[in-house]
């Protein structure tokens, strides 16, 4: 008889436990899952972004000025938010919530697409859609409102950092290879260059 109750007190004890492990790991399956999923739909639609600048820039015979980076980069954010609210079915508005940043490192410095404050104000608008005049927010101790945040593209951002050392005041645009550019006071004196750090094709 004592068997028998130990057997039941066993059951009593172990079952709850076994169906929470079993709870437990079964959710952690279908967290790494879903995980898996996610970062496959990322990495595909950040690969959709990417084929997409390629194709714009290599097919764009003004690639290096500015508004047509910017036209590129744009469409290749439209790509990448096409491939995410295709294959996870949400509106684009939905998923913008969840994507912080999203940056685009060229050569010489980077754009980063995201949530922005817009500083115009009041915008007259005639009746062909022409924009007349807007008030320009400057009271530095405003509150933002939030309508009048956006996502776009923030301003080009160089790869570059000031030095300051007594008289010498200068300013070092890098580049993703060795190629830099000076300008500033050294040493008393204006200069203003640029060149390779290395000569690649230099033979020794």
């Amino acid at each position: 008889m004592k068997f028998q109750y130990l057997a039941v007190i066993f059951i009593i004890i172990i079952l709850p436990i076994t169906l929470v492990l079993s709870f437990y790991v079964q959710t952690q399956n279908d967290i790494m899952n879903r995980q898996n999923m996610y970062r496959a739909k990322l990495s595909d639609a950040t690969y959709d972004a990417v084929k997409a600048f390629q194709i714009n820039t290599t097919n764009s015979y003004y690639s290096s000025v500015s508004d047509s980076k910017i036209r590129d980069i744009e469409a290749a954010v439209n790509a990448f938010y096409n491939s995410l609210t295709t294959n996870l079915n949400y509106k684009k508005e939905e998923l913008q919530a969840y994507v912080p940043a999203i940056v685009y490192t060229l050569y010489d410095g980077y754009y980063i697409y995201g949530k922005r404050y817009n500083v115009y104000e009041n915008p007259r608008i005639n009746e062909s859609g022409e924009l007349i005049d807007m008030t320009i927010n400057t009271d530095p101790e405003s509150v933002p409102k939030p309508e009048l945040y956006e996502y776009g593209l923030k301003p080009f951002v160089y790869y570059s950092c000031q030095y300051q050392r007594g008289s010498d005041n200068f300013v070092v645009n890098y580049t993703l290879d060795n190629f830099i550019s000076i300008y500033g006071t050294i040493g008393g004196q204006y200069v203003n260059k640029s060149g390779y750090l290395i000569q690649i094709n230099r033979k020794f």
